[in-house]
């Protein structure tokens, strides 16, 4: 064996990586679940979706353009092209209603924090704040 025969040889698909295209797979439909119960929420993961769905798609338009798959495989690319586009869509739809990280610029904390000061804090006479402690709770 030489040249590119060797070199693919070497490289061909083996069970591990054909049982972790399967799990990564699998990982990717439970992840669409996710996405398709709160879209609002994790509409940036729709941008992941398309790029994975198009992917495969496009890859499987030109494998089949070279006749190097049967028309079955053709099928699955194009379903998912079709995917990939419905998500592409529904996040254009929910783009603007996406929720943002409380880190992210202009996102609505969810806590309120209280407008009236603590009475257990004191501050000392350097003007540090003193928190209590346990022992100030305990009554004498």
């Amino acid at each position: 064996m030489t040249g590119s025969r060797q070199f693919w040889y070497h490289f061909t698909p083996s069970l591990l990586s054909y049982y972790g295209f399967i799990g990564v797979a699998v990982a990717w439909q439970i992840g669409f679940l996710i996405i398709s119960k709160e879209p609002k929420r994790y509409g940036p993961l729709m941008i992941a979706a398309v790029i994975e769905k198009y992917s495969y798609g496009v890859a499987v338009l030109i494998l089949y353009g070279q006749g190097r798959i049967a028309g079955p495989i053709l099928v699955t690319g194009l379903i998912d092209l079709i995917l990939g586009t419905l998500f592409a869509v529904a996040y254009k739809k929910v783009e603007g209603q996406i929720t943002r990280h409380e880190s992210s610029p202009g996102a609505v904390p969810d806590i309120v924090l209280s407008a009236e000061p603590n009475p257990s804090i004191e501050r000392t006479s350097s003007g540090k704040l003193r928190l209590p402690t346990a022992a100030d709770h305990v009554e004498r």
